[in-house]
């Protein structure tokens, strides 16, 4: 078993150190010693952003058995499910999903799981998020798009499960960008034939 250094918020120090490096005995030997599941730290937020962000899934399956809350942010206002969804870990999502994350949450660059997700190819995340009410048509403040993420990164997957969904092929971005004309100056012509 783990042992904690003395002092009232070390326990929880120690938790926070061990959900980031996946260490799954010192994170229950925490929780058993009284540990605030929920304690933020100064910028990584709680140990759930941590155990996320890092793709730790048994940590992340533990502290939201200890009734952790799923939408925490840390200082970049990223939540659980915004780090689990631009890491790719799917089971991740998926955990937080069923704990009730917020799929509308925005962290300060203005995006969304779903963009992150899209962004990065992560199929079965966009899945799973679309599934549980993601909005296909939620644009940022600049006006992009999953959509636009999609056609620019040329993943024809994706683009086909967001137009399944409702996606707006017509939505223009600031600068007048439509999800087709990221795809043509891409040149992904595979993305340009599916939206045309």
């Amino acid at each position: 078993m783990a042992s904690f250094t003395a002092g009232a918020g070390n326990v929880e120090r120690d938790m926070l150190k061990a959900a980031e490096l996946g260490d799954l005995a010192t994170v229950k030997a925490a929780l058993e010693h009284g540990a605030n599941v929920n304690t933020l730290s100064r910028k990584d937020g709680a140990s759930l952003n941590l155990a996320a962000k890092h793709g730790h899934a048994e940590i992340v399956r533990l502290l939201l058995e200890h009734n952790a809350y799923a939408d925490s942010r840390d200082v970049m206002r990223i939540t659980p499910l915004i780090a689990a969804s631009f890491g790719g870990y799917t089971e991740i999502v998926g955990m937080l999903l069923d704990k009730g994350a917020t799929t509308t949450a925005r962290d300060n660059t203005d995006k969304t799981a779903l963009d992150y997700a899209t962004g990065r190819g992560h199929r079965d995340i966009v899945r799973l998020l679309l599934e549980k009410g993601a909005n296909a048509n939620d644009a940022n403040l600049n006006g992009v798009t999953p959509l636009m993420w999609a056609a620019a990164i040329g993943n024809t997957q994706i683009v086909q499960m967001l137009l399944d969904k409702g996606a707006n092929l017509n939505l223009a971005d600031d600068r007048g960008m439509t999800a087709l004309k990221y795809a043509v100056e891409a040149r992904h012509e595979e993305v340009v034939v599916l939206l045309r």
